[in-house]
């Protein structure tokens, strides 16, 4: 990236689904932080897809610029939200973020 443009930092958005899933959550854990992920192959239920590909795209993002020489590297820097409120973009979105307050 800084071959072809010059790019110092890229800011990832993933999601907290990338750092832990359900039964990693437990009273009293100390805070997660950059070594905790959510191991894809033991995702399971509903939303399991959707676990894995954000599990799945961060580490390969990290993995990116860590392959990269020295010269070229860049800062990566994620945040990982735990919910995302806003206005509906879809017409066809039936609940309400109110509902999941």
């Amino acid at each position: 990236c800084r071959k072809v443009g010059g790019v110092k930092r890229v800011v990832l958005t993933s999601s907290i689904a990338a750092v832990a899933e359900a039964s990693m959550v437990q009273p009293g854990r100390p805070p997660f932080n950059e070594s905790d992920w959510t191991i894809p192959d033991k995702v399971e239920g509903g939303f399991a897809a959707y676990i894995k590909s954000k599990a799945i795209a961060e580490k390969t993002a990290w993995d990116f610029v860590s392959s990269l020489a020295a010269n070229e590297k860049f800062e990566l820097a994620t945040i990982c939200p735990s919910l995302v409120l806003g206005p509906v973009l879809a017409d066809h979105h039936k609940s309400s973020p109110i509902g999941v307050l």
